[in-house]
């Protein structure tokens, strides 16, 4: 089951890398659509470094704070739970429903947790889902209030410069906050604890994101950039300092929250001071969408997996 799991980590890791990645770079494509590699390497190379510095908040948090396992996870939990996050992200999928990888592996742990009678630490447990679930709120209204307290930034080629500025703060609030669930789920795999977490585990979790950022580039940019709303240079560059400030707080709470949902939340208020009309508000209600069928689904399909091993 060892090497299974390994396996399901590195699925997840490339799902996450082409979910993820493409929310992340969506707003770049369109403030520098002729020099993406500058921001890829830039986000690729963060989700490596920040984490070989030792800034693993997040990570311990959905690793050892939400579910006390009475001794390292066993190697069913583990499956139990990556179970739990693929599954009902594919079954999500192929219904057409929306879907959130960070929900998907909160659901996951809680499930395995509740399944095999560990202690949940509900407090926890509710003080991050508050925080996810505020998350796309808390940063429409810092765009707005970006919006009203920046100058206009003339042309478009002085929007690209401070792109190139707050771009890497963008890309170094996702390795901090929401790019740590994969050295979750790898440190799982291979039963290494957070505590002392070798370099070669940033290194194979950034390996696995780059490459699925790759496969899921395309899809995803279009999906979050033109969706929601067609976005121009400046909301688009005030969607970026608005993500990374929300994801950053966050992170400083050791609160994981999703930056797919974050940035929807961003381009939703730095767009409707421009008019509430310009905002396609069916595709803002994905995210809702995302928590009603995500959590719940991962969670059951964890939890019944648990009590299918321990039936054999």
């Amino acid at each position: 089951m060892h090497y299974l799991n390994v396996a399901l980590a590195a699925v997840f890791g490339v799902l996450v890398g082409a979910n993820d990645g493409g929310a992340v770079l969506a707003t770049d494509t369109r403030l520098s659509p002729t020099k993406p590699l500058y921001s890829y390497l830039t986000l690729v190379s963060l989700v490596a470094a920040l984490p070989m510095l030792g800034l693993v908040g997040v990570a311990r948090t959905l690793a050892d704070r939400l579910v006390v396992f009475n001794e390292p996870a066993s190697e069913p939990l583990v499956f139990a739970t990556l179970t739990g996050a693929l599954l009902s992200v594919l079954l999500l999928t192929r219904g057409g429903l929306p879907t959130s990888l960070t929900l998907a592996i909160l659901g996951g742990l809680l499930g395995a947790g509740l399944g095999s009678g560990q202690k949940i630490a509900w407090p926890m447990v509710s003080f991050v889902l508050v925080t996810a679930a505020i998350a796309p709120l808390f940063g429409a209204l810092v765009a707005r209030g970006l919006e009203y307290l920046l100058p206009a930034f003339g042309q478009a080629g002085n929007t690209r410069l401070m792109h190139r500025l707050v771009f890497p703060v963008l890309a170094a609030a996702y390795a901090l906050n929401d790019g740590q669930k994969v050295i979750v789920v790898i440190s799982l795999a291979f039963g290494i604890q957070l505590s002392n977490v070798p370099y070669t585990v940033p290194l194979f979790a950034a390996a696995l994101f780059g490459v699925g950022v790759l496969v899921g580039w395309g899809r995803y940019v279009d999906a979050i950039a033109t969706s929601v709303v067609s976005l121009p240079f400046r909301p688009a560059l005030i969607t970026e300092g608005s993500t990374a400030i929300t994801v950053m707080a966050s992170a400083a709470a050791g609160a994981p929250v999703s930056m797919s949902q974050t940035i929807i939340g961003s381009i939703v208020g730095s767009s409707t001071a421009g008019g509430r009309g310009r905002v396609r508000w069916q595709r803002v209600s994905s995210v809702g969408l995302a928590w009603v069928f995500t959590l719940p689904l991962s969670a059951v399909v964890a939890y019944m997996t648990v009590l299918a091993l321990h039936a054999r």
